[in-house]
């Protein structure tokens, strides 16, 4: 049962940093960010984070809430999703 309830709250967690990040509060998106214990959770939630940044315009803070990633794996898939969406974004400044 409480595997269950860590698990519930992970997910909610990670609901709440992806909104947060969406809505455009992206400090306190990394802070709940951070917060997460379940390296995919945290992961999905970061790299969330940072493909809303790189939307903004933000590429440093982008790469700065990647970097946050603590699985080596997970940020290397993480990097290469914001390097296809910086792209596009950079595509879209020049038209």
């Amino acid at each position: 049962m409480e595997a269950d309830r860590d698990s519930d709250r992970e997910r909610a967690l990670k609901t709440v940093a992806i909104g947060l990040a969406q809505a455009g509060r992206y400090d306190d998106a990394l802070e709940v960010a951070r917060a997460l214990r379940v390296y995919q959770e945290q992961a999905d939630a970061l790299t969330d984070l940072a493909h809303a940044l790189i939307q903004a315009g933000r590429i440093d803070e982008a790469l700065e809430a990647a970097h946050a990633i603590e699985d080596n794996e997970m940020l290397t898939w993480a990097i290469s999703i914001l390097g296809k969406s910086w792209l596009r974004v950079g595509k879209r400044i020049r038209c």
